[in-house]
């Protein structure tokens, strides 16, 4: 009991130890960590008794939890940063109408040419 209760502590420990790197380290690099620490655990898997294995398990699932993490906080990031964009784009719009939708464009121009047909619609 005691080895294993030693063992949780220095997996906590080691634990934090991957955060802070990960902290440091991007997204990508992140991913390949995760990687590499994969194949160590499918390696280890021949031998279940080892202390790298238990390590490995720990890290793996705290990668995991951590990756999960970052992914749908970039993703929440994402839409309040389209929906940013999307209120600057359309303020953007009314000030220069040069910068508008499709739309508007084929209103001007058919408004050029009904001056030159109105006439002929009149007679």
């Amino acid at each position: 009991y005691c080895t294993q209760y030693s063992l949780l502590i220095s997996g906590i420990i080691l634990i934090c130890i991957s955060y802070t790197f990960a902290s440091f380290l991007g997204l990508f690099n992140l991913k390949q960590i995760y990687c590499i620490i994969s194949v160590f655990h499918h390696h280890l898997l021949f031998k279940p008794n080892s202390v790298l294995y238990t390590y490995c398990t720990y890290i793996r699932l705290h990668l995991t939890w951590y990756m999960i993490y970052l992914e749908t906080r970039s993703i929440t990031k994402q839409k309040t940063k389209k929906e940013n964009t999307h209120s600057l784009s359309n303020q953007a719009a009314i000030h220069h109408p040069s910068t508008q939708h499709q739309p508007a464009t084929v209103y001007k121009f058919h408004h050029k040419i009904s001056p030159q047909l109105s006439p002929s619609l009149g007679r």
